[in-house]
């Protein structure tokens, strides 16, 4: 064999080890992708788990929240009944107080009437007394 037909025969070697080996290259590239694709599906199947989980306790979340609201909107009302009756039961009460004092001033106003009507009729008394007796004693003066 020649040298021409033996550096053919590598270069033909060679050129299919390279084939062989682009071949190899293809096959791991198609490989490759495939693994994308499978790690894409998965990415997307985690994805659509999560959002599905993140719904469930974002709509538990709002279940609660409203129900929440409705027991403090609840308590509210119940508690401004209970402000409103207080009130009104003080408004009563503070009413019955003003007319009971109001009967008691008056019936000490009378009370104190009286009794200063009996003083000024007593110093009126004694007024009239010290009149005769000064008049008593002058007249004993005089003689």
């Amino acid at each position: 064999m020649t040298d021409k037909k033996r550096g053919k025969e590598r270069y033909e070697i060679l050129f299919e080890d390279i084939n062989s080996k682009m071949d190899l290259v293809l096959e791991g590239y198609s490989e490759f992708g495939n693994k994308l694709n499978e790690a894409k599906q998965e990415r997307d199947a985690i994805k659509d788990d999560l959002t599905e989980k993140i719904e469930f306790v974002a709509g538990s979340l709002n279940k609660k929240l409203d129900e929440a609201k409705k027991e403090r909107q609840a308590i509210r009302s119940d508690l401004t009944e209970k402000i409103e009756f207080v009130a009104s039961s003080l408004n009563n009460k503070t009413e019955e107080v003003r007319v009971d004092l109001g009967r008691r001033i008056e019936g000490t106003e009378k009370r104190l009437e009286e009794k200063i009507g009996k003083i000024g009729y007593k110093l009126d008394d004694h007024e009239e007394r010290i009149g005769v007796l000064e008049k008593r004693c002058r007249f004993k003066m005089t003689f």
